[in-house]
């Protein structure tokens, strides 16, 4: 028992995805049919986040404990993620073919994470200088504090999950 009183509460599990969207390897118990919308909003009741990046794990720790993770934290995480893609990505003569998802899913949620910093009297994040121009203003929603609402890129339903980080409580 006296084991249990030194546990800190989880706060939120920080689940990233890495396989691509119906996987059957993912390291879900539900098969990818049943992984839609209503899926993710039961995890996410339960402050289990899945993720593409690590600006959308930050928005998703800031969703539950801003405390732990405030705006300026979150505003600093983004400005990294930016400035490193780019780094990593002009390394390269031609762009890898899958780099443009993780480029618009990273682009997805710097938006998101912009939304909540200039909500909390913050500056705009700078964007990502993306490889193939698009129209930004239809393609992405902005973050409204409801995390399902940052699978836009494709419309499917999250399933990949292979690598599991959790966040706890120091209280």
């Amino acid at each position: 028992a006296a084991e249990q009183d030194n546990i800190a509460p989880l706060i939120a599990a920080i689940i990233h995805k890495v396989l691509p969207g119906g996987s059957e390897r993912a390291l879900a118990m539900e098969p990818p049919s049943q992984r839609g919308e209503e899926w993710v909003n039961g995890l996410e009741k339960r402050n289990i986040f899945t993720h593409r990046s690590y600006v959308g794990a930050a928005l998703a720790i800031h969703s539950v404990r801003p405390d732990i993770l405030t705006a300026v934290q979150l505003a600093q995480i983004a400005a990294d993620a930016v400035e490193d893609f780019e780094d990593m990505r002009s390394s390269f003569c031609e762009v890898p073919r899958h780099w443009f998802v993780t480029e618009d899913e990273l682009d997805a949620d710097v938006l998101a994470a912009s939304a909540v910093v200039q909500d909390a009297g913050l500056e705009p994040l700078r964007r990502l200088t993306l490889s193939i121009p698009v129209d930004r203003s239809s393609s992405r929603s902005i973050w409204k504090g409801h995390l399902s609402k940052r699978n836009i890129t494709n419309g499917s339903s999250p399933s990949g999950v292979s690598a599991v980080g959790s966040a706890r409580s120091a209280s």
